[in-house]
């Protein structure tokens, strides 16, 4: 098994660490496949620089993070790229908007359904209602009201 860790380079009391990629089964300082990276703990804030692609590469070939080296790799954000599940998440995440996206345009086409439907069943209870005349013709299915003179006093008597 490959993994990613911490070799020691400094001298007594002043450690420095390089990142390399080794065979789990060498030593700590031992044969390496490659250096990607170091690592100096003693200054403030701690130092860390790796070669991203390299480290990448590695990750996606199936190399193993130590705890520290993982702790790193997550502070400077390569770890967040890498993450087996992180392309699932995005494309969740897009599915999600998408998902999102749909249903809002349904229910505004729902929304616009029922609204449709609403307006033709009030003009069909307008028409069923509201009795139709035709203009200009004779015949109308509305009874027509005439208006007679209102008669006088002096007509009544006679």
């Amino acid at each position: 098994m490959v993994k990613i860790r911490l070799r020691r380079v400094g001298a007594k009391n002043k450690p420095l660490y390089r990142v390399v990629v080794a065979n789990s089964r060498s030593p700590r300082d031992g044969a390496f496949i490659e250096i990607i990276g170091q690592y100096n703990p003693l200054v403030e804030p701690e130092f860390f620089s790796i070669n991203e692609e390299k480290a990448l590469k590695w990750l996606k070939t199936g190399a193993q993070p130590s705890e520290t080296v993982s702790r790193l790799l997550d502070k400077s954000g390569i770890m967040e790229k890498f993450k087996p599940g992180s392309t699932k998440k995005k494309f969740s995440q897009k599915l999600k908007k998408k998902s999102v996206e749909k249903s809002v345009v349904q229910s505004k086409s729902t929304t616009e359904s029922k609204l449709s439907a609403e307006q033709e069943s009030l003009a069909e209870l307008k028409s069923i209602t509201e009795p139709e005349t035709a203009v200009g013709s004779e015949t109308s299915t509305a009874p027509e009201i005439t208006a007679e003179p209102e008669s006088t006093a002096e007509e009544t008597s006679l």
